[in-house]
């Protein structure tokens, strides 16, 4: 039987759009429901890239354990990070974490060592055996594959586990405190609830999904450098949380596969100007820029969101 047999370039765009769900399902529980502004999301992304490629391919860890080890660390630096920032409030918060994140890319382009620098860093033992492994297991059911479908599967079945342990959770007694820190985190330390430790711990979910999203995407790209993880990439997943609202979660799967799939990544087959490349990508993020403008003038609580969780965001 085939299945995926022959997805072509747009086996990849659908990559692309569930790696870029994930790592905005990190943002809409930190900016949606913690209201912490954090600018400095890509460098969660960094850390679970990097540091899942470095203890599977250097030092022999196996890929499942890898990968949380990723996001472990991801979220003990978020944690850290959270102790001094998540006192300041607004603009300064957004600034101090959008520090962060490049101060944390220029450590990986000028330490050697680890990271290799600007050069970049290999993660070919990901790729090969995630590939073989899926397509052997899929080829023993008698079901063809093309090369690109396990990662593609994966990283599908990645995004609807996410997506779900994370609308589980806000919908916890947790995850209704945490709301209730982001309107009005005075009332919820007069009920005697420490809202400083909510928003550390909604830091920490972020970051680890951010950290899943940057595993995959080392996976996805094989071969990535610094230069993959600067602050456009935190910019995006702002651009799909606004335009599907903010506190939705399926919404946010629903906004990466429109934005990040269609209108950046897939406009690159269905969009043909003519123009040289640098000229059509800059077209590419006018269209979503222009998007996003009709977006939040006629319909400012997303596509997918609601007036009265705006309102509640805004407070």
């Amino acid at each position: 039987m085939e299945l995926l047999a022959e997805i072509g370039p747009w086996g990849a765009v659908a990559t692309v759009a569930g790696i870029y769900a994930i790592f905005a399902m990190g943002l809409q529980v930190q900016v949606g429901h913690g209201g912490v502004d954090n600018f400095g999301q890509v460098a969660f992304f960094l850390i679970g890239a990097y540091a899942s490629t470095i203890l599977v391919e250097q030092h022999g860890m196996g890929l499942v354990a890898g990968t949380l080890a990723g996001m472990a660390i991801a979220m003990v630096a978020a944690v850290i990070v959270a102790l001094p920032t998540l006192r300041l409030r607004g603009d300064f918060l957004a600034i101090t974490t959008l520090a962060f994140g490049e101060i944390l890319r220029n450590v990986a382009v000028n330490e050697r060592g680890l990271t290799k620098g600007s050069a970049g860093i290999d993660a070919f033992t990901f790729r090969i055996d995630i590939v073989r492994e899926l397509r052997r297991s899929l080829r023993d059911q008698d079901i063809l594959v093309d090369r690109l479908a396990p990662l593609l599967i994966l990283t599908w079945v990645l995004v609807l586990v996410v997506a779900l342990v994370t609308w589980l959770l806000l919908r916890t007694p947790w995850g209704r405190v945490l709301r209730a820190v982001r309107e009005d985190d005075a009332a919820v330390r007069a009920l005697g609830k420490n809202a400083f430790a909510y928003r550390a711990q909604a830091m920490a979910l972020g970051a680890a999904w951010a950290a899943l999203a940057g595993t995959l995407y080392a996976w996805n790209q094989v071969h990535f450098s610094p230069s993959g993880f600067e602050p456009i990439v935190t910019f995006a997943g702002f651009v799909i949380i606004i335009a599907a609202g903010l506190g939705t979660i399926w919404g946010t799967v629903l906004m990466a596969i429109l934005i990040q799939g269609v209108l950046i990544e897939g406009s690159r087959y269905w969009l043909d100007t003519g123009l040289p490349n640098a000229q059509e990508a800059s077209l590419r993020y006018m269209v979503v820029g222009l998007a996003l403008m009709l977006i939040v003038r006629f319909r400012p609580q997303g596509l997918f969101g609601s007036r009265a969780e705006m309102a509640a965001a805004d407070e």
